[in-house]
């Protein structure tokens, strides 16, 4: 292989990366529109306090109930989305 192809797919392969951290940080926007105000915001899921039935897991099989999105912002101010709630590309069930 040449140069220029090896430079083009490297270059091809941070314009991926690129694309799909700016389509994360759009879903966290479209979560939260005053979450990049004051800075970078950060994400991380976070296990829910209260544990799932085994008889509600029986009735709605279909319902996350393990984890929520914990999102904070560049003051330190913090917001919870659920599992359902958060997009596909954040990791969440949400479809797009």
């Amino acid at each position: 292989m040449s140069d220029l192809t090896e430079r083009l797919r490297s270059l091809h392969t941070e314009q991926t990366k690129l694309v799909e951290e700016l389509d994360k940080a759009l879903a966290i926007k479209h979560l939260w529109a005053a979450a990049f105000d004051h800075g970078n915001a950060k994400s991380q899921w976070m296990p829910n306090a209260v544990k799932r039935s085994q008889f509600d897991q029986l009735l709605n099989p279909d319902v996350h109930f393990g984890e929520s999105l914990l999102v904070t912002n560049g003051m330190g101010d913090a917001k919870k989305f659920p599992y359902d709630a958060v997009p596909n590309i954040l990791g969440g069930g949400r479809k797009d």
